[in-house]
């Protein structure tokens, strides 16, 4: 039986390997054909900003890699309306179409999956 999995991530992209591993865990569960929503939170937003530019970070982009999820069946990214005016973000700026919503939402999210995996 598949189960549900909601991926939390609310890291920046780069300065810890948290990026690099959730977006591993995502992709591999992905392909497994699982059901998989990702929820962006706080400073993970900047994980999936478009043309990130880690040359001097001597990093991988990641959002390169993460522009593939609807190869695999992720669509969209959950997003909290407060977060992405906090940090005065529209969803241009992302790789993936954005699932905007608001805090009081995120509950239900939490509620619906069988797995969550915070990063």
């Amino acid at each position: 039986m598949d189960k549900s999995f909601l991926f939390v991530v609310s890291h920046p992209p780069h300065g810890t390997s948290s990026a690099r591993e959730s977006t591993e865990a995502l992709m591999a569960t992905c392909a497994f054909g699982q059901q998989v929503r990702l929820l962006a939170l706080n400073d993970g937003l900047y994980q999936f900003i478009k043309e990130q530019d880690t040359i001097l970070l001597n990093m991988k982009d990641t959002a390169a890699m993460l522009s593939s999820l609807p190869l695999y069946g992720l669509e969209e990214i959950s997003v909290i309306e407060e977060d992405l005016n906090a940090r005065q973000l529209s969803p241009e700026n992302f790789i993936l179409p954005l699932d905007i919503i608001p805090r009081a939402a995120v509950s239900k999210l939490f509620k619906s999956a069988d797995v969550v995996l915070s990063y």
